[in-house]
């Protein structure tokens, strides 16, 4: 009895059925391949966004606002054209999603069949979310600059004032020039600015995605404010009546510096 291997097995019954073998081969072959033309397997590449903003802001999810903004039309084709995938998937709007990852997390999916061209279409996604959300987080910041800005040119319009205001009594009442009122004046404006400055480098240096007004550095402009302007006018009212070495006028003048 003649014993022989499987390997031999296989090619003698090759041999054999070589035409039903060769049919179910090419057969295999016809149906893998109109299988991947007509339902091609997709790729996906996933991205974790990290959100920042201030604390107790009562705002929606950023998954929410980043849906959004890729929902508008313009935007996606723009990315889509970059990536050169516009003929490909134009009208389709399911290549992608934006899920909430946790707290300040956000994780962008993006799926297409080619794996050469994901990466880069990911990429193009993240910077359209990146600029458009970042315009958006930037607009408190800047409406808080415009605003200190706008302080500081009263404060310094009002200082103005008041020189004027002291130079016209000085010159009706023959009182002699206060040169330490002024200097102290002077002083003042000039503390004031500097701190103005210093505030605006600290929200230059903010980081772009905080969000929220600084409510303590407002609050201290207006303090400031208020009290310079009451010095102001009670030396005013004073000097109508008494002369520079009087005391009331010594109290007024040290009140302003401190």
């Amino acid at each position: 009895m003649k014993y022989e291997t499987l390997f031999q097995g296989i090619i003698r019954s090759l041999r054999l059925h070589w035409a039903e073998a060769s049919f179910i081969i090419l057969s295999a072959l016809f149906i893998t391949a109109f299988l991947n033309f007509s339902f091609p397997p997709l790729y996906e590449d996933q991205s974790l966004l990290r959100v920042f903003s201030s604390e107790g802001t009562n705002e929606s999810s950023p998954a929410g606002y980043m849906k959004g903004i890729l929902s508008q039309k313009p935007l996606i084709l723009d990315a889509l054209r970059k990536s050169g995938l516009e003929t490909h998937l134009k009208g389709c709007t399911n290549f992608y999603s934006v899920e909430e990852a946790g707290p300040g997390l956000v994780k962008l999916n993006v799926r297409h069949s080619n794996p050469a061209l994901l990466q880069s279409l990911s990429n193009d996604l993240i910077k359209i979310l990146s600029d458009q959300f970042l315009g958006y987080s930037l607009r408190p910041e800047r409406f808080e600059r415009e605003t200190l800005e706008k302080k500081k040119k009263v404060l310094m319009e009002e200082i103005e004032n008041g020189r004027k205001e002291m130079q016209l009594v000085q010159n009706q009442s023959g009182i002699p020039a206060l040169e330490v009122n002024r200097v102290a004046l002077e002083e003042e404006a000039k503390r004031i600015s500097v701190k103005l400055d210093e505030e605006r480098r600290k929200l230059s240096t903010i980081p772009k995605y905080i969000k929220g007004p600084n409510s303590n550095f407002v609050n201290e402009i207006a303090r400031l404010n208020g009290e310079l302007g009451s010095a102001r006018a009670k030396l005013f009212q004073l000097l109508k009546t008494y002369r520079e070495k009087h005391p009331k006028v010594i109290a007024a003048n040290s009140e302003i510096s401190d």
